[in-house]
């Protein structure tokens, strides 16, 4: 049997689809052991992530590591199985979707409803919202139109410094009727 650390958050629909999916893939292929690892932004280290994969006789890793030296993992020789928010990472396996081709559904979307004011809400340090920013800003354009963003310095899921008044006053100065991509739903409700 086959013993997977986890280190994912699974508050998320995303997350727990996941989940959902490694737990089916397990049973297909004769059934895993899961070790799940809370993620927290303080006390997670590569130290605590090596420690309790040794200790446990670890044969995989699977998780959100955007603040984990991966080089230190890797030194343990399993494989690591990475679910990017900051950025892909080479000579690993990354869990990843089409974030730009996102970007340019949402694009086409609005374009068709026949939207000429566009914006968009979201956290460049982040793949997926960079790359949706990234695809819905090449398609605006493309159609000659131009965009107006408001990016987080953080993801606000895990806490930010955002400033819902600064937020509100840019909403408040867009132009109307506008249409607003928001990287994700949790930046959508704050919307």
């Amino acid at each position: 049997m086959l013993k997977v650390l986890l280190l994912s958050d699974f508050t998320s629909e995303y997350s727990r689809l996941l989940l959902r999916g490694f737990l089916r893939y397990s049973n297909e292929v004769g059934g895993w052991s899961f070790y799940r690892i809370p993620l927290s932004q303080n006390s997670l280290s590569e130290n605590t992530i090596v420690k309790v994969a040794q200790r446990w006789g670890a044969d995989a890793i699977i998780g959100q590591l955007s603040n984990i030296s991966i080089q230190r993992l890797k030194s343990i020789g399993i494989p690591i199985i990475l679910q990017n928010y900051t950025d892909r990472v080479s000579g690993i396996s990354n869990i990843t979707g089409d974030y730009w081709g996102t970007g340019v559904k949402a694009a086409n979307f609005f374009l068709k409803k026949r939207y000429k004011n566009f914006a968009f809400y979201g956290a460049r340090p982040t793949v997926w919202s960079r790359e949706r920013e990234d695809g819905f800003r090449e398609k605006i354009k493309e159609s000659g139109y131009s965009l107006t963003c408001y990016n987080e310095k953080f993801n606000i899921r895990y806490g930010s410094t955002s400033d819902l008044t600064l937020l509100g006053n840019w909403l408040k100065e867009l132009p109307k009727p506008i249409a607003l991509f928001a990287c994700d739903d949790a930046f959508a409700l704050r919307i």
